[in-house]
């Protein structure tokens, strides 16, 4: 599916390169049912599960930075020289919050 083509205006070239250049039509009708389709199933589970779908799912494992202040990213706590938890770590000590 490709987006109907946008009045002209003044940003319409610059929107036009961009396009051009990346090869994602990113106008409304674009790829943004594609990212929609990607996306949903991640955001109804945290909707339905809360944060046991980030236990249960590899997927939002691997997308958790910080959970309560506290580094669940082994990378990102190691190039900021601070503490790493693991996610059940992290989440077993903030329960008494």
């Amino acid at each position: 599916m490709t987006a109907p083509p946008s009045p002209p205006g003044p940003i319409e070239p610059q929107v036009e390169y961009l396009i051009r250049a990346s090869g994602i039509d990113f106008r409304i009708g674009g790829n943004s049912h594609a990212l929609n389709n990607a996306t949903l199933p991640f955001g109804l589970a945290l909707a339905n599960k809360g944060f046991a779908a980030v236990l249960e799912n590899p997927h939002l494992r691997a997308g958790l930075n910080v959970y309560h202040g506290r580094l669940t990213y082994e990378a990102v706590a190691e190039s900021l020289g601070l503490p790493f938890f693991p996610i059940e770590q992290a989440a077993a000590r903030s329960e008494g919050l």
